[in-house]
């Protein structure tokens, strides 16, 4: 028996003599013919013509999550990615995802990428996806992250015969207040409110209070305010604030 049929497009993936599979790459019009001829010339041809449509294209999305509303540095972003192929036989090769065109590694779960710490810049990042058919498709997110606002704080207290009560407000203006530090002298207590209150018999003499106010991103803000305790006379109280600094 002898195959006709066009070499140049239909390639033969698997020969079992009777039995043959092809695959086709381009769309188009195609013809198989199969003649079979007996030792007294006889013939006999069985002939097939079948079209092949136009590939559907691969369809990828990619939604991103960000780790906060104000997309400030340090920015996580976790990209949930949604891959269907237009052959049912077919399956997902490689995937790769690119951060401003540089590879990054990636899990085995394609589906679920997390990228960690940007800093304040300009992102576009993107998946690939090949298939084991050969087709390929791609998607892209882009987003700005901006640089992180230095929370405001203002330190201020009231006293009483026996203690001061101190009080340090601050706003965040691109995220929340997560932690105080407080220092009593140089020395860090046991207190991690925005609120505070000190003994004055148990402090007595010049107190040098210091309270660090840290956001959500790590910046911080630091705050002074000097006290006098009944060793020393009241009209030596003195109150200054500093500058807000970030790390």
């Amino acid at each position: 028996r002898e195959w006709i049929y066009d070499k140049e497009n239909l390639v033969i993936t698997k020969d079992e003599g009777d039995t043959k599979e092809f695959t086709i790459e381009n769309p188009g019009k195609y013809t198989l013919m199969v003649v079979f001829k007996d030792n007294r010339n006889n013939e006999q041809r069985i002939e097939n013509t079948f079209v092949v449509d136009e590939q559907t294209p691969m369809n990828v999305e990619m939604t991103p999550k960000f780790s906060n509303k104000y997309m400030r540095a340090p920015l996580d972003v976790t990209l949930r990615s949604n891959i269907k192929l237009s052959h049912s036989a077919d399956s997902i090769d490689t995937v790769t995802y690119k951060v401003n065109g540089e590879v990054i590694p990636s899990g085995k779960n394609y589906w679920a990428q997390l990228i960690s710490g940007l800093k304040e810049k300009k992102y576009e990042i993107t998946i690939d996806v090949v298939s084991k058919l050969g087709q390929r498709g791609s998607a892209s997110v882009e987003f700005d992250v901006v640089k992180n606002a230095v929370p405001n704080c203002t330190l201020s207290y009231t006293e009483t015969n026996l203690s001061w009560s101190f009080t340090n407000k601050c706003d965040d203006t691109d995220g929340k207040m997560v932690r105080y530090e407080w220092f009593i002298n140089g020395e860090l207590r046991n207190v991690f409110g925005s609120t505070a209150t000190l003994s004055k018999n148990l402090n007595r003499g010049k107190q040098d209070i210091k309270v660090i106010a840290y956001d959500d991103s790590g910046d911080f803000a630091t705050q002074h305010v000097t006290v006098f305790g009944p060793a020393e006379e009241a009209s030596k109280s003195e109150n200054t604030v500093s500058i807000p600094s970030s790390e």
